[in-house]
């Protein structure tokens, strides 16, 4: 097997390190890579944790951050986008947290794009669901609708020029994820293929890994079948301090993924209690948490996508999708740093191969950038874990929970479910049945902890 030490000199330049002790197989010592038998060094961050929700724009969730005069390229009041009669419909702070699913597909978000425009958000969602409700995707949400989103943006680094890596769909930004490449499917189609991915990158490395989900396991759709129910498992090996070095985790897709019309506060409880798991683990001061959306859903963003490195440019993947909210959370993080550097989801593979000496899967990620600009390089020298920060109580009642909202707006099932109805899914894997007690479980954890709560009806 190939070493996968990394110098100190280069753990401080990219602002990860793994270290011998903390890498499965690559010592005497019996560690399992799971960074649990014994103390990473000062200033290392040994292990990653992503957590990628769903369908929101930068300037939908954090935009709103530059109308209260804090950094970062969000919104103005007088930015607009017309209508197909030319009317001008402009930003606005949205009230109504159910709100309809736009248009997001490869031909609406092309639309939308307009050559680079921008401009083309309310025609896109008037030519699908007509005038009453196109304006909708030009809403916002301030930081009293998503407390929690902005008190991480506050304490830790915000991305404003994190894109999503193709102007598209679900599926696909999804695949860049895990593979740096989607076989060129352009809509929620599954590869004919098993995708290379970096999983199988870490296995060659002996180094560990684990995907956690909450109703249907996504990594499914790659042949995956190494898959985790995240509750209650990533908080057990969270508090046990067991989580291995790279984890993924998955939200509830019929449930708190922030997928309208789904309710954004119980995507902000989902968001706080993975937070606080790894908050109050043995791990908190070797972590870098992520936290993305896998494409914009529809609603607007002003920045015009740029282009980047792709194996499949001929075929329009050069060109990245619309910006995302993301956020880059540690104890080494850079406190209140807004990174303007351009990302996109493979800068995460390019993070987790640049930690571990790992090869790029494409011409994607081998020319992404890492997330090295939101460490703080001289607390990581000195070794000066930030603690982390209590975080805003989310409060709901059991009928934020209920379906009604989704009955409402969402008239058949998500394309994920729609697959697996189709083609089959082991029962043991299928956690639908389970999604009230999903939600009730995140309520009851956040209330243990003193940060929030779903009340039950008496």
């Amino acid at each position: 097997m190939a070493s996968t030490r990394v110098t100190r000199r280069r753990a401080l330049k990219i602002g990860a390190t793994a270290a011998l002790p903390a890498i499965a197989g690559c010592g005497d010592d019996g560690d399992d890579g799971n960074g649990g038998n014994g103390p990473a060094g000062p200033g290392e961050i040994t292990h990653i944790v992503v957590l990628m929700m769903e369908n929101r724009s930068y300037d939908h969730l954090l935009g709103s951050r530059a109308l209260e005069g804090l950094p970062g390229d969000g919104i103005t009041e007088n930015m607009s986008n017309p209508n197909l009669d030319g009317v001008a419909q402009p930003v606005y702070r949205e009230t109504d947290f159910c709100v309809a699913d736009p248009p997001h597909g490869w031909d609406p978000s092309h639309a939308q794009f307009n050559e680079g425009a921008n401009d083309g958000f309310v025609r896109a969602y008037q030519e699908e669901a007509g005038a009453e409700i196109a304006p909708y995707v030009m809403g916002y949400f301030t930081r009293e609708d998503i407390p929690v989103t902005h008190a991480l943006a506050d304490e830790y680094t915000s991305c404003d020029r994190w894109f999503s890596s193709v102007m598209g769909p679900t599926w696909p930004n999804r695949f860049y994820l895990h593979a740096a490449q989607s076989e060129g499917l352009k809509s929620n189609d599954s590869p004919q293929d098993r995708l290379p991915n970096i999983y199988d990158k870490l296995d060659e490395k002996g180094i560990a890994w684990e995907y956690y989900y909450t109703d249907l396991p996504f990594l499914l759709l790659m042949g995956g079948n190494h898959m985790k129910p995240a509750t209650p498992n990533f908080f057990d090996d969270a508090a046990a301090g067991t989580l291995p070095q790279v984890t993924v985790i998955d939200p509830g897709f019929g449930l708190n993924d922030d997928h309208p019309p789904h309710h954004p506060q119980l995507g902000q409880q989902f968001i706080a209690a993975v937070y606080q798991a790894l908050a109050t683990s043995p791990l908190w001061e070797k972590v870098l948490f992520v936290i993305t959306y896998d494409e914009h859903g529809g609603f607007f963003d002003h920045v015009a996508p740029p282009k980047t490195a792709d194996d499949r440019a001929a075929e329009g993947f050069d060109q990245l999708g619309f910006r995302v909210p993301t956020l880059l959370v540690g104890p080494y993080v850079k406190k209140g740093h807004v990174s303007s550097v351009q990302y996109d989801h493979t800068s995460v593979l390019k993070h987790i191969e640049t930690m571990f000496g790992l090869d790029p899967l494409t011409a994607r990620d081998a020319a992404a950038n890492d997330l090295s600009d939101a460490i703080d390089q001289e607390r990581l020298a000195a070794g000066e874990a930030s603690a982390p920060i209590t975080l805003p109580s989310i409060n709901l009642s059991a009928d934020d929970i209920d379906p009604e909202c989704k009955t409402q707006l969402r008239s058949q099932k998500t394309d994920l479910e729609l697959h697996f109805d189709r083609v089959g899914i082991p029962p043991y894997y299928d956690l639908r049945p389970k999604r009230r007690e999903t939600a009730f479980f995140i309520g009851d954890y956040l209330e243990k902890h003193g940060i929030g709560s779903i009340r039950r009806r008496r």
